[in-house]
C-alpha cells in the first residue's frame, strides 16, 4: 500500500520533483523499506517504479544501490533476460556520474557483469543448445550489448576503473567469456594442415558490419552474431558503445559507418584526410579515431582466430582478413601504435595469432606482420621479440643456425616479414618498395628454406628498426616521453613537489617534504642554476589561442599567506615562437582572475625573450638548456641554448630571496618551493598545442659549454644522473667520470624511472607533506588509495647532498600520456643483438637475402649506439668480415653502398663524410682481400671512395686519422704483393697512400712504405740500367716482372716526394729531421746504387736533397757518416750515378742530375723544377727563377757546389768517346762551369766561395793526380824536375789517369784562380793563409809521396802565376822552356803579408822536397817579390 502511495505521489511534483523524490527516498531508507523494494524487482509490473526509487537512492548512497543491482543481476536466472536488461538500463543511467562509477567498482560490479556474460555460455551456438532453445539470438545479443555498454560506461573517462580493470586481468576474462558465447569457432591446433586461400578482394569491415545488422542478412547466424559482437567491441574501442541503447541503434550506427566509409572513399582524393567517425566527441587524431580502450583492441585480436568456421571457410577467411585490415587501420597513426604497445597488443598477437604469424601462406600473415612491425618499431619487450624471431624455427635447421642459436635463440630467424603489398592493406615503412622487390626475387629464385627464413626475418626487422624520426645530425631512437595535449582539457602537467623548503630559525622540521638526509636545499641557488630538457613539438598552438609551451614554472608560497608567486619561468611564446625566460615575481592565479596590468611589459631586467622559430621543427627532438649564472649582488647572466647553439644571452636580475613583496619572514614560518612542467590546472586553456617531454634536469649550478656538449652527445635516451658518463666516441672500457657534482643535481626526470602508485603509497613510502601537496594538486583526498598516480622518480634521489624533491607526478586525466619507448632496435640488445644480425648474414644464400640482412644491421647500427658497443665486445665486425669473405659471390654494389652507409661515408655531399663506425671501416672496408675477389670489381669503387673521403676538405684529416688507426697503409702495401692486382689499380692505391700520409702524417706509416721500397730493390747482380720503362704515370704494358717492380718503386718514390714536400703537410724542421733520421742515410744511399734504374736514382736524389736543404739535416747527415767522409761518400755516390747513366743503352740524359744538384745549390725547392733535356736552357731558367731573397738570407748551399764539382770530376774522368766536341762528357761540364761563373758573379760575397771544403774539392778537380812523372809534366802549368822520382815510390800507384786533358780543365783553372785572387787581395789576418794550407793538403790520404809532390807542385805553381798576374807581369815567371806572356790587364798589388807568407810556404815546401820545379824559376819568383817588397816599403811614408 505504501509503495502504491509513493508511486502515485512521485510523478505529481512538477516543480521540485528531484528534491521531493530524494526526500521521499530518504524517508523510505530511514524506515528500513529498501529491502522490501528489492522484492518488487522480480515483478515486471512494479519493476520500473522500483528501479526509479533505487536510482534516487543512489544519490544518497550509491554503494547500496550498486550492491542491490549487482546482486539482482547475479541472482537472476537464465530465463530472466528482461529483468537483466531492465537492471542494466538502470545501471547505465547511474554510471553516467563519477560517484556511480566509483560505487560500481567498490561493489564488484565488473565481476557481476562478467559473470552475466559467463552465464550466456553457448547461447549463440548454431544449432542452438537445448538449454537455450527458448532464447533467440537477438535477445542474447541485446543482453550482450547492454552488458558491454555497462562495462564501457563504467570505464569511460574513469582512470580508476580503467586501472582496476587492467590490473585485475578483466580484459582477458571478458575475451574468454565472449569466446564461450557459441558464435565463435575454436582456435586451430598447431598441427592442423594449412588452409588454401583464394586471393579475392576483401570487403571493408564497415560493409560487413552493415550486412550483419541488416534485416536481410546474407550471413549464417553464428557469423552474423560474431560480427555484431565485433561491432560492439569496435564501438567500445572508440568509447561510444554506452551511447547506444538497443540493436536498432546499432543497426543505424552500422549504416552510418558504411555511409562514412563511402564518403571517405569518394573524398580521399580531394581531401586526403577524412574523419572516420562523425561525432566530435570521438576525438579525431589526424584522421584516425583515438583509441580510448586499447584493451578492447586486444580482445578483438584474441577473437580473430576464433572467427574461422569450418562450414564457411571462404567467408570466414574474408571476415578475418577484413578484421585484420581494420585493426591495421587502427594503428596507422604513431599515437595509436604507442597506445597499443602500452596495452600489450604485441604479446596478445603472439599468444593468439602465433600460427598465422609463422605461416607465410596464411591469408592473415601479411596483415598481422604489418601490424606487428608497426608496433614493434615503437616498443616491444625483449621476450616478445625473441618469441617472434623464433616463430619460423623448424627442427631441420642447418648446423650453422643451431650454432648461432646456442645462446637461447640469439640467431633465431623467425616468421616472415611483410610480403608484396596486398590491395587492401596500407603501405609499409619507407623501404616497402625495396622489400617487395626483394621478396619477389626470392620467390622466383627458389632459395633454400634457411635463406628464405632469413629473408623473411630480415624484412620484418628492417621494418621494425628503420628510424621513424629524422634528426638533423643522425637518425636516433626516440626516447620515452610524457606527452601533453592541450586540446583535451586545456591543461596537463608534471607537478614537482618540494623542490626546496626555506625554513625559519624556529620552524619545525616536519613541515618539510622531499627526500634525503641532508639539510634543506637553498633557494635560489647561490651559484646559479641550469635547466636542461629534451622536447618535441607535435603540433604548435595558433597565435589566436595564445597558449605558451611552458617548459618550467617555479612557484613559491610563504606559509600563513594566501597567494603563491611564480619566481622563475621558461616558456615558448606562440606569437613569434620566442623563448621567454623570466625571473619576475608574479601571482600564481587563474588566467581569468589575472588583472589586465599583468599583460603589460615586464619589469626591467627581469625577462629575456629570444626568437628561435627558425631553429625549431615539428616532429624533431630538440635540446633546450637555460643557464643562469649568478654574479655580484642581485645580478645574473642568463644564456639560452637550443641544440647546443647559443640563441640568446643577457644580464638580468636574479631570483629574489623571498616570494612576492615580502622582505622578511617570521622565524617560525617557511617558504615552500614547487614546480610545474607544462600547463597546470589553474592556467587551463584549450588549444591545439601538443608536445612531448623527454629527460629533464635541474642543476644548482651554471654548467659550462663543454658539459653541455657532453649532455647533447649522450642524446635523449640517456637516463642517468651524470655521475658515470662515457661520452660517445670514447673507450667504453675506460673509467667513467662524473659530469655534474652529485650535490648539485636537484632533480632528474625520465620515464624509464617511473611507476604507477597512489597518494596513500606516496605517504607511506616518502612523507605526508608531499602526499598532501600531490593530493591537493590532483583534487583528490590525501588518503586516497584508488586513483592511479603516475610518478616519475627523481633519479638523483639516492645521491648525497641536500634534500631533493621525490620526483614529479602527472596531473591531467586526458591531457597527459606516457609512453615507454623500447623499439626493436633497442630490445635486440637484450636477446643477443649482434649475434642475431650476424646469424641472418650467415644464412644468406643469395644476394637479395644478403642485402636484407645487411640492411637490418645498417638500420640497427644507425639508430642504436649500444649495438655498436656490443659488436665491438664480441668482435662482431671481424665475424662479419669472415662471413662476407665466405659469401663473396653475393656481394654487389647495393650491399657495398649499405656498408659505406654503416661506416658513415656513403652520402658524400649530403652530410659530412666522416667515418663514424670504426669497426666497419677497419675490419670490413679496409679488408681488401674481401673486396678483391668480388664479381663486380667492387675494389675499384672502394679505392675511389677512399680517395674521395681522404681528400674531403672538411673531414679528410679526421678520416685519415681513422685510417691510421685502422692500419690502412700496411694493408694497402700488402696488396702490392698480390699476384692478381692489376697494374691499373696501382695508381689509385698509391693515391690513397699519399692522401693518407698528407691527412695524418705518421712516421711509422712512412717507414712501412720506405721498407717496401727497399723490398723492391734487386741485388747488385741484377742490373736495371738496360730496362726500358715508359712514362712514370702509366704502368708498362705488357709488363714484365722487373719492369713492373721498377715502375711501382718509382711511383712510390714520387708519392713520398710529393708528400714530404706537400704544402698541405707543413712539416716542421724537427719533424723533418725525425723523418730523415728514422729513414736513415743508408736508405737513401741504397737507392743510389749503380745497378738501379736511372729514374729511380733521380727520384732518390730528389728525395735526399729535399731533406738536405735543411742546414741542420746536412750537419746530421755528415755526422751520421764516418768523420771526414762526407765528400768521399758524395764522390762515391756520384760515381754510382754517373756509372748508371753512362751504361744506359740510349743517349744518357744527365740533365736531371745536374739540374737537381744546381737547384739544391741555389736553395730552390726541387718540386718547382721542370724537366727539359737542354741543360743550358734549364740552368738559365734556374738562374732566373730561383729565390734570390732566400739566397741572400741563407746563402748558397756549400754541399750543393761540392756535389757539382764531384759530378764534374766524375764526368771528366770518363774516357772520351768519338770526337772531343759535341759529346755529353764535354758539353755538360762546360755548361756547369758557366753556371758556376754566373752564380759567382751574382753572389760574389757569399761565404761558400771561401769555404775550405770548396777550395779543397776545387783543387782536387782542377789538379788531378797522375800515375807517373810524364803525366804530371803534361799540363801547361806543370814543370817536371830531374829528381821527380820519389825515393822508393812505385809509379804504378797512381789514383787517376785520364787519357788526355779535358777541355773543361782550363775553365776550372780560371775559376780557381779567380777565387784565389780574391783571397789574396783580401785584408791580411792571422788565418789568412788557411785556404792555402787547405789547397796544399787536398790530396787523398792514400796518395803516394810522388803524387803528393806533384799535386803540391801544381798548386804552388798556380799560386805563383796568380802573384805574377797580380804584379802586372813586369817580371816573367817561366814554366818549363816557355816564356810567360805579359798580362795586359792591370792587377792589384798583393799585400806584404801575403807575399811574405806565400814565399815562406814556398821555401818550406822546397826545403822538404815537396816542390818539383825549375830552381831558376823559383829564384826569379823570389827575387821579383823581394823587389816588390822593397818598392812597397819605399812607398810607405816615414
Amino acid at each position: 500500500i505504501a509503495f502504491l502511495v509513493i508511486e502515485t505521489k512521485l510523478p505529481r511534483c512538477p516543480s521540485s520533483s528531484p528534491i521531493l523524490s530524494v526526500w521521499l527516498t530518504v524517508v523510505l531508507k530511514d524506515h528500513g523499506m529498501v529491502p522490501f523494494i528489492k522484492i518488487f524487482l522480480d515483478d515486471e509490473c512494479y519493476r520500473g517504479p522500483s528501479l526509479s526509487i533505487l536510482e534516487q537512492l543512489s544519490v544518497i548512497n550509491a554503494e547500496e544501490y550498486m550492491s542491490i543491482i549487482v546482486g539482482a543481476l547475479c541472482s537472476s536466472t537464465q530465463g530472466e533476460l528482461q529483468l537483466k536488461l531492465d537492471l542494466l538500463k538502470s545501471l547505465l543511467r547511474i554510471l553516467e556520474t563519477p560517484k556511480g562509477r566509483a560505487a560500481f567498482r567498490v561493489s564488484s560490479g565488473f565481476n557481476g557483469l562478467l559473470s552475466l556474460l559467463s552465464d550466456l555460455e553457448g547461447s549463440l551456438h548454431e544449432p542452438p543448445l537445448q538449454m537455450w532453445g527458448a532464447v533467440t539470438p537477438s535477445q542474447t545479443l541485446e543482453l550482450v550489448l547492454h552488458t558491454l555498454c555497462a562495462v564501457s560506461a563504467a570505464l569511460h573517462l574513469d582512470p580508476v576503473n580503467g586501472d582496476f580493470f587492467r590490473r585485475n586481468g578483466l580484459f582477458e576474462k571478458l575475451a574468454e567469456d565472449l569466446c564461450l558465447l557459441g558464435c565463435f569457432g575454436a582456435p586451430e591446433e598447431e598441427g592442423a594442415p594449412p588452409r588454401s586461400w583464394s586471393d579475392t578482394k576483401v570487403r571493408p569491415f564497415a560493409d560487413l558490419l552493415s550486412s550483419a545488422f541488416s534485416t536481410s542478412c546474407p550471413f549464417p547466424s553464428r557469423i552474423q552474431s560474431s560480427l555484431q559482437i565485433l561491432s560492439f567491441l569496435d564501438s567500445m574501442v572508440s568509447g561510444t558503445l554506452h551511447l547506444r541503447r538497443d540493436l536498432k541503434e546499432s543497426l543505424r550506427a552500422g549504416q552510418e559507418l558504411v555511409v562514412n566509409a563511402q564518403k571517405e572513399d569518394a573524398g580521399r582524393d580531394l581531401h586526403g584526410n577524412v574523419r572516420q567517425w562523425p561525432d566530435r566527441e570521438e576525438r579525431m587524431d589526424d584522421g584516425d579515431a583515438v583509441i580510448m580502450h586499447p584493451g578492447i583492441v586486444c580482445i578483438m585480436v584474441r577473437l580473430l582466430p576464433c572467427l574461422y568456421h569450418e562450414d564457411h571457410p571462404q567467408l570466414s577467411e574474408e571476415i578475418q582478413c577484413s578484421v585484420a585490415s581494420h585493426l591495421q587501420s587502427l594503428v596507422k597513426s604513431e599515437k595509436n601504435r604507442q597506445v597499443m604497445c602500452e596495452a600489450g597488443m604485441l604479446r596478445t598477437l603472439l599468444t593468439s595469432c602465433c600460427r598465422d604469424l609463422g605461416t607465410g601462406s596464411s591469408p592473415l600473415h601479411s596483415r598481422l606482420i604489418r601490424i606487428f612491425e608497426k608496433l614493434a618499431s615503437q616498443a616491444i619487450e625483449p621476450d616478445v621479440l625473441r618469441q617472434f624471431l623464433g616463430l619460423g624455427i623448424h627442427p631441420s635447421l642447418s648446423t650453422a643456425t643451431k650454432t648461432l642459436n646456442s645462446k637461447g635463440h640469439e640467431g633465431d630467424c623467425g616468421c616472415s616479414g611483410s610480403q608484396a603489398a596486398d590491395s587492401g592493406t596500407t603501405e609499409g615503412p619507407a623501404n616497402a618498395r625495396s622489400r617487395c622487390g626483394v621478396a619477389q626475387d626470392v620467390k622466383s629464385s627458389g632459395a633454400s628454406q634457411d635463406s628464405t627464413m632469413a629473408l623473411q626475418t630480415a624484412l620484418s626487422l628492417i621494418s621494425m628498426t628503420s628510424p621513424r624520426n629524422l634528426q638533423p645530425q643522425r637518425a636516433a631512437l626516440a626516447p620515452s616521453f610524457v606527452e601533453f595535449d592541450m586540446s583535451m582539457e586545456g591543461y596537463g602537467c608534471l607537478f614537482i613537489p618540494t623542490l626546496s623548503t626555506i625554513m625559519g630559525t624556529s620552524t619545525e622540521y616536519s613541515v618539510s617534504g622531499g627526500i634525503g638526509t641532508g639539510a634543506s636545499r637553498s633557494f635560489p641557488p647561490p651559484g646559479g642554476l641550469t635547466f636542461s630538457c629534451w622536447f618535441l613539438i607535435s603540433r604548435q598552438a595558433t597565435v589566436t589561442e595564445g597558449h605558451p609551451l611552458r617548459f618550467l614554472t617555479l612557484v613559491r608560497h610563504l606559509a600563513r599567506t594566501e597567494q603563491p608567486f611564480v619566481c622563475f619561468s621558461i616558456s615558448l611564446c606562440p606569437d613569434d615562437l620566442s623563448l621567454v625566460v623570466s625571473t619576475e615575481e608574479k601571482e600564481f592565479q587563474p588566467l581569468d582572475v589575472m588583472e589586465p596590468e599583468d599583460e603589460a611589459e615586464p619589469s626591467a631586467g627581469r625577462q629575456l625573450q629570444v626568437r628561435c622559430g627558425q631553429l625549431l621543427a615539428c616532429g624533431q627532438w630538440h635540446h633546450l638548456a637555460v643557464v643562469v649564472t649568478k654574479e655580484m649582488k642581485r645580478n645574473c647572466t642568463v644564456s639560452t641554448y637550443l641544440d647546443g647553439q647559443v640563441i640568446g644571452s643577457a644580464k638580468m636580475l636574479y631570483i629574489q630571496a623571498l616570494p612576492g613583496p615580502f622582505l622578511s619572514m617570521d622565524p617560525s614560518s617557511f617558504v615552500d618551493v614547487y614546480g610545474y612542467i607544462s600547463t597546470p590546472r589553474v592556467w587551463r586553456q584549450k588549444s591545439s598545442l601538443i608536445w612531448r617531454l623527454g629527460p629533464a634536469y635541474l642543476f644548482d649550478e651554471a654548467i659550462s659549454m663543454d658539459t653541455l656538449a657532453v649532455i647533447i652527445k649522450l642524446g635523449p635516451r640517456y637516463c642517468g644522473n651524470f655521475q658515470a658518463v662515457h661520452a660517445q666516441g670514447e673507450d667504453q672500457d675506460s673509467e667513467a667520470t662524473p659530469l655534474i657534482a652529485e650535490e648539485r643535481v636537484s632533480f632528474g626526470l625520465h620515464v624509464s624511472s617511473s611507476s604507477l602508485t597512489s597518494v596513500a603509497n606516496i605517504r607511506n613510502d616518502y612523507n605526508e607533506v608531499d602526499s598532501r601537496l600531490i593530493a591537493k594538486e590532483m583534487n583528490i583526498s590525501s588518503r586516497d588509495n584508488a586513483m592511479p598516480v603516475f610518478l616519475l622518480r627523481n633519479c638523483a634521489g639516492h645521491l648525497s647532498g641536500s634534500l631533493r624533491t621525490l620526483g614529479a607526478v602527472a596531473v591531467g586525466q586526458l591531457g597527459v600520456r606516457v609512453f615507454h619507448s623500447s623499439p626493436a632496435a633497442s630490445s635486440l640488445d637484450f636477446i643477443g643483438g649482434p649475434a642475431i644480425l650476424l646469424g641472418l648474414i650467415s644464412l644468406a644464400t643469395d644476394d637479395n637475402t644478403m642485402y636484407a640482412a645487411v640492411k637490418v644491421l645498417h638500420s640497427v647500427l644507425t639508430s642504436n649506439a649500444m649495438c655498436d658497443c656490443l659488436m665491438q665486445h664480441i668482435s662482431g665486425y671481424k665475424i662479419m668480415a669472415f662471413l662476407l669473405r665466405k659469401k663473396t659471390s653475393l656481394l654487389n654494389h647495393r650491399i657495398f653502398q649499405l656498408i659505406l652507409s654503416i661506416a658513415g661515408t656513403a652520402e658524400l655531399g649530403f652530410r659530412p663524410s666522416a667515418v663514424t663506425n670504426m669497426g666497419v671501416f677497419q675490419h670490413i672496408l679496409c679488408n681488401f682481400e674481401l673486396w678483391m675477389n668480388t664479381a663486380d670489381n667492387l675494389e675499384l669503387a672502394l679505392f675511389s671512395h677512399l680517395v674521395e673521403i681522404l681528400q674531403s676538405p672538411r673531414e679528410g684529416p679526421r678520416n685519415a686519422e681513422v685510417g691510421h688507426q685502422a692500419q690502412l697503409i700496411p694493408k694497402l702495401v700488402f696488396l702490392f704483393n698480390e699476384p692478381s692486382l692489376a697494374p691499373s689499380k696501382v695508381p689509385t692505391i698509391i693515391a690513397i697512400l699519399g692522401c693518407q700520409l698528407r691527412g695524418h702524417f705518421s712516421i711509422q706509416d712512412l717507414l712501412r712504405v720506405g721498407l717496401f721500397v727497399v723490398y723492391t730493390l734487386k741485388p747488385a747482380s741484377v742490373s736495371e740500367r738496360h730496362i726500358c720503362v715508359d712514362g712514370a704515370g702509366d704502368p708498362p704494358v705488357p709488363a714484365k716482372h722487373l719492369e713492373k717492380t721498377i715502375w711501382l718503386r718509382n711511383q712510390l718514390l714520387e708519392m713520398l716526394l710529393s708528400v714530404i714536400s706537400s704544402p698541405q703537410l707543413h712539416l716542421s724542421s724537427e719533424a723533418k729531421e725525425e723523418v730523415f733520421l728514422n729513414l736513415g742515410p743508408d736508405w737513401f744511399l741504397l737507392l743510389l746504387q749503380g745497378h738501379l734504374h736511372p729514374s729511380t736514382t733521380v727520384l732518390a736524389l730528389k728525395l735526399l736533397l729535399h731533406f738536405l736543404s735543411d742546414p741542420s739535416l746536412r750537419g746530421r747527415f755528415k755526422d751520421g757518416l764516418s768523420a771526414g767522409s762526407w765528400v768521399e761518400c758524395s764522390r762515391e755516390g756520384t760515381d754510382i750515378v754517373m756509372d748508371n747513366l753512362k751504361s744506359h743503352p740510349t743517349v744518357p740524359d744527365q740533365s736531371p742530375f745536374y739540374l737537381i744538384v744546381s737547384a739544391f745549390f741555389l736553395q730552390m725547392p726541387l718540386t718547382e723544377l721542370k724537366h727539359d733535356p737542354n741543360l743550358d736552357a734549364m740552368l738559365q731558367w734556374l738562374l732566373q727563377m730561383h729565390h734570390q731573397q732566400e739566397v741572400l738570407r741563407a746563402g748558397l748551399c756549400t754541399e750543393g757546389v761540392l756535389l757539382l764539382l764531384e759530378m764534374l770530376k766524375s764526368t771528366m774522368s770518363q774516357p772520351l768517346a768519338g770526337s772531343e766536341d759535341g759529346t755529353w762528357e764535354q758539353m755538360f761540364p762546360s755548361s756547369v762551369m758557366q753556371f758556376l761563373g754566373l752564380v759567382y758573379r751574382s753572389y760574389p760575397q757569399d761565404p761558400v766561395w771561401r769555404a775550405p771544403d770548396l777550395l779543397q774539392t776545387l783543387a782536387i778537380v782542377t789538379f788531378p793526380l797522375g800515375t807517373q812523372k810524364e803525366v804530371v809534366a803534361e799540363p801547361a802549368w806543370n814543370t817536371s824536375s830531374s829528381d821527380a822520382a820519389a825515393e822508393g815510390d812505385s809509379p804504378s800507384e797512381g789514383l787517376q789517369a785520364p787519357a788526355k786533358s779535358h777541355s773543361t780543365r782550363k775553365q776550372l783553372k780560371e775559376f780557381t784562380q779567380i777565387l784565389l785572387r780574391e783571397l789574396l787581395l783580401g785584408a791580411p789576418s792571422p788565418k789568412q793563409w788557411l785556404p792555402m794550407e787547405v789547397l796544399l793538403e787536398a790530396f787523398p790520404d792514400n796518395a803516394t809521396k810522388q803524387q803528393r809532390r806533384d799535386f803540391q807542385s801544381e798548386v804552388l805553381l798556380s799560386i805563383m802565376e796568380i802573384f805574377h798576374t797580380m804584379n802586372g807581369g813586369s817580371v816573367p815567371i817561366l814554366r818549363g822552356d816557355k816564356e810567360p806572356q805579359p798580362n795586359a790587364e792591370g792587377a792589384a798589388v798583393p799585400s806584404l803579408a801575403n807575399i811574405s807568407g806565400f814565399t815562406q810556404k814556398l821555401v818550406e815546401k822546397l826545403y822538404n822536397g815537396m816542390f818539383s820545379a825549375d830552381p831558376r824559376h823559383i829564384l826569379l819568383f823570389i827575387t821579383e817579390h823581394i823587389m816588390v817588397v822593397r818598392i812597397l816599403l819605399m812607398a810607405v811614408p816615414v
